[in-house]
């Protein structure tokens, strides 16, 4: 068994395909083509990592991704009860406080026992 890092996509390519041929064999763990499907799978993992990098996704973006996938309009989403803190609204609508309004919207220490 000849497996060396990839570096090229040709190699890559082929890569897949031994990955591909291997998952059909279906191989147990533990045994030579299991074991060669674990080393070329981590591999292609390395290869797909370093050469397709994915950044991470924004939590507001993922949301509304989320909701176009499943037909759902932001106002439903969004609609927050009257007694939502202001923080809930301004975090959906990505406002951010600033100067007084900051100073208005953050929570107070609580002042209990100091004395």
């Amino acid at each position: 068994m000849n497996i060396t890092p990839i570096h090229t996509a040709a190699e890559y390519k082929a890569a897949l395909r031994v990955v591909s041929e291997l998952v059909d064999l279906d191989p147990a763990p533990g045994t030579p083509d299991g074991d060669r499907l674990d080393i070329m799978a981590t591999l292609v993992t390395a290869y797909e990592a370093r050469e397709f990098p994915v950044d991470a996704a924004d939590a507001v973006e993922a949301i509304k991704f989320r909701m176009e996938q499943q037909g759902v309009k932001e106002l439903r989403v969004f609609r927050l009860p009257l007694n939502c803190s202001p923080g809930a609204s301004a975090s959906a609508s990505r406002w951010r406080p600033q100067g007084a309004f900051r100073r208005v919207l953050q929570p107070r220490p609580n002042s209990h026992g100091a004395g």
